[in-house]
């Protein structure tokens, strides 16, 4: 019995440790400077342009592959970094009466993954799938 608690003692030892590791690697927040800069990607057959400044100021552009459209979307993003996927957001929009939703996920430095976009909160995607996601790489000037 004695040699059991010690196993015991020793797995959860070990989990604990292991957990912490795997914590202390997700990043607490996530700033707009950290973000600030144009990405680009496609999704659907358009081209996707989100650039964001230090300011909180943002411009998505969504055109299609052909160049005939491209409808551009001025506002103030808002990132949510409590939880992971972050909530992004682009609010008080030139363009339209309503805000943009979406999740974001960095996957490193240069690449950002994000959901389609939703123009009300509720029903906004919820996890990222093959249907949804869009893929954003920074440009470097």
């Amino acid at each position: 019995m004695k040699r059991f608690d010690v196993l015991v003692s020793t797995m959860l030892g070990i989990v604990l440790i292991f957990s912490l590791l795997l914590l202390s690697r997700i990043p607490s927040t996530l700033t707009r400077d950290e973000l600030s800069g144009e990405w680009r990607g496609s999704f659907k057959r358009s081209t996707i342009v989100l650039q964001i400044s230090s300011d909180g100021k943002c411009i998505l552009r969504v055109g299609n592959n052909l160049g005939d459209e491209i409808d551009q979307f001025t506002g103030t993003c808002r990132i949510d970094g409590s939880k992971r996927p972050y909530e992004f957001s682009i609010n008080n929009i030139d363009e339209t009466l309503y805000p943009l939703y979406s999740l974001m996920l960095p996957l490193n430095k240069q690449t950002i993954q994000m959901t389609e976009f939703s123009s009300k909160w509720r029903l906004r995607a919820l996890s990222f799938n093959t249907d949804n996601t869009i893929l954003l790489n920074k440009l470097v000037n």
